[in-house]
Order: C-alpha cells, then structure tokens, then sequence
C-alpha cells in the first residue's frame, strides 16, 4: 500500500512515551503490514485500510446497526472472527458506529494530511527539547506510506523535531534511502533467523528483512537492533545465536530485547481475525524467557541495551 506525501493512515496517537526512543516521545501508529506475526501486539495495524472494530461484550443486539446499514454488511448474531461483518462489502461509512448507544462499533484509523499530523507532533517540543526526545514512528510497518514518511520527517526536522523510526525490516530499501540521514534512530526487528521458521511465524520469509538490515548497516545509518523474546516462537537457543552471530559478524556489539505481551489476540477478535496464540504462555514465562534471552546475549560478547 502507498499513500501519497501529503496523507497518510494512522490507527494512534500516543503522546509522553517513554518506551519507544530516548527522552519523551510522540509515537504515532502507521495501519498496514505485510506481516502477520502470531504474537504481534498490534493486529489492528494489519490491513492498511480504515476498518470497522466490533466489540461483541459491548453489544446489546438492539440491530440498530444492521437496519442502518446500506450495505446490510452487519451481523451482530454471529460475534464469532470474521462471522460479524462482511468486509467485502463494508465502505466503512460509520453510519452504524453512530448509530451504536453501547460503543460496541468504531472505525480504527483515520486518514489525516501530513502537515496536520506534523502540526500534531511539534506541540510538544518544548517536552522534546527538555527530555532529549522526539517523535517515534511506528505500525505496523511505517514504510509502507513511504511517500508520507519522507515528507513527514523531513517537515519535522525542518521545525527542530528529531524523528526515530521503528521497522519489521521488510521495506524497499530505495524507499528509506531519502531519509537515512534525517533520521535520529531506526529500530530494527530481528525476529526469526531460520527462512523457513520466518514464512511459519509471520507468513513471510525474512530475505528482504536481512538483506535490508545488511544495507543499513553499509550505509552507515543509526540502526539499533531489537529481538521480541516470545516463548515457543523466538527464544529457542538455535535462534538466539543465529541472530548473535549474523549481529557479531555485522560489528554490531549491541542489541536490545523486547518481552512480549496479551494485547493482541482481544484485538484481534474484536476486528473479525483469527487469534495469533500464545499457545498457553504465561506471563511468567515470558518474563523468564527474557531473562534467559539476556544471559545468552550476554555471554555472547554482546552489550543488552534497553
């Protein structure tokens, strides 16, 4: 998907971050992916269209929705993913979602005009000077909207508002090449080494991925390499020291890892998709996952930043 350079889609606007780059930060949220990692936190960045949510514990079965809807798209009786809502047919007019007393529907995204989404970005500088801060971009996959990345970050370094960018890697890397040098950070996820893993994992093998995280790094930009530490899926010892090794081999002496969370399969039920499942994964495991990530990293000569 590509928007042009004076529009893009968005799903959120977070400000006063602290997780996503240094300082405080503004992360705003970039719909479409071409992933579909099965621990993914954000699945209703997936499509990069607007789209409806229904929220079937909110629902009261008044059918208000259905009966206001031209396209008879809604079926509030079958709650079930992908039983709710034909989305062939849906134009996504919200007319039901303002027809909806209990909130049980609203549209995720909004298109917005880049000049406005930097407008939004810049009232904060004054924080963003203060804390060493900035604004994050992030997804979904950012660079999908390419042509509105470009012209967003090079707006804002033009008000003095530094921009890092978080990516899955899986970009064409002539599309980045306009920014490199704009850029405050690229946080880069290596998530599965093995090709064949990748495809199961996140429905796609990781050759753009790598080969573009090997461009980066001839190039010279400020790429910083992150792993999610998901059990069963990426913790496994064969994988950990496939990704040390292509980082070793790279001269990159450092990496940071990320612990998993729920947030995604309530999501993802909530917009008809099937559940991405942690496959019985406590929160504990994921927080000892972690820990055992780190000591391996480690006692691989690698530096864990956070």
């Amino acid at each position: 998907m590509r928007t042009g350079g004076d529009e893009a889609i968005v799903f959120d606007v977070q400000r006063f971050c602290v997780h996503d780059g240094p300082g405080l930060r503004t992360t705003i949220f970039f719909k479409g992916c071409v992933l579909r990692c099965r621990w993914c936190q954000n699945p209703e960045s997936f499509r990069p269209n607007l789209e409806l949510v229904f929220r079937a514990d909110r629902c009261r079965l008044g059918r208000g929705c259905q009966e206001i809807c031209p396209e008879n798209a809604l079926h509030p009786e079958n709650p079930g993913a992908g039983n709710w809502l034909d989305r062939s047919s849906c134009s996504v007019c919200a007319l039901c979602v303002s027809n909806c007393a209990q909130g049980a529907l609203q549209v995720m995204g909004r298109r917005v005009a880049v000049a406005d989404l930097v407008t939004e970005a810049s009232r904060d500088l004054a924080f963003f000077e203060s804390s060493g801060g900035g604004v994050t971009l992030s997804g979904g996959e950012p660079m999908l909207q390419a042509d509105a990345v470009r012209t967003f970050v090079t707006e804002c370094r033009g008000r003095g508002v530094r921009v890092g960018i978080q990516t899955c890697g899986a970009f064409r890397f002539e599309d980045i090449v306009p920014i490199l040098d704009l850029l405050e950070f690229i946080h880069f996820d290596l998530k599965v080494m093995d090709r064949d893993r990748h495809l199961e994992l996140t429905g796609r093998d990781n050759d753009v991925i790598l080969k573009n995280a090997k461009q980066l790094l001839i190039h010279k930009a400020p790429v910083q390499f992150r792993v999610p530490v998901i059990p069963g899926h990426t913790d496994d010892p064969e994988n950990l020291n496939m990704i040390a090794d292509f980082l070793l081999r790279s001269g990159e002496g450092k990496v940071r890892l990320l612990e998993g969370n729920f947030m995604g399969p309530a999501k993802a039920a909530s917009l008809g998709l099937e559940t991405f499942p942690y496959e019985g994964v406590a929160a504990r495991l994921m927080s000892q996952a972690h820990t055992v990530a780190l000591a391996r990293m480690q006692s691989r000569g690698l530096e864990v930043v956070w």
